[in-house]
């Protein structure tokens, strides 16, 4: 996809992201979660930019790699060193 493709081509993408991750969440109880999951670590990006500095908590970097792991491979070490530190 091109960066100056129609708008309509973004959104027929954007649209089939948002389903893939109801899909993925669908896959399996461990995942159960992603899709709002999804929708809050986006609206986390907006919530650190508006900060001054642009920062993130240690609760959302949390929530973060939660997030990451249930759309990736699970690596349950790394969540334990997240919410260790």
């Amino acid at each position: 996809m091109e960066w100056d493709s129609p708008i309509t081509v973004w959104e027929e993408h954007l649209d089939a992201y948002s389903q893939a991750i109801k899909l993925k969440g669908e896959s399996s109880a461990s995942r159960s979660e992603l899709p709002e999951l999804d929708v809050e670590v986006t609206s986390l990006g907006r919530a650190a930019r508006r900060r001054d500095p642009e920062s993130i908590t240690r609760i959302e970097l949390s929530k973060i790699v939660s997030w990451k792991l249930k759309r990736e491979k699970f690596r349950p070490r790394l969540q334990k060193l997240v919410d260790s530190n």
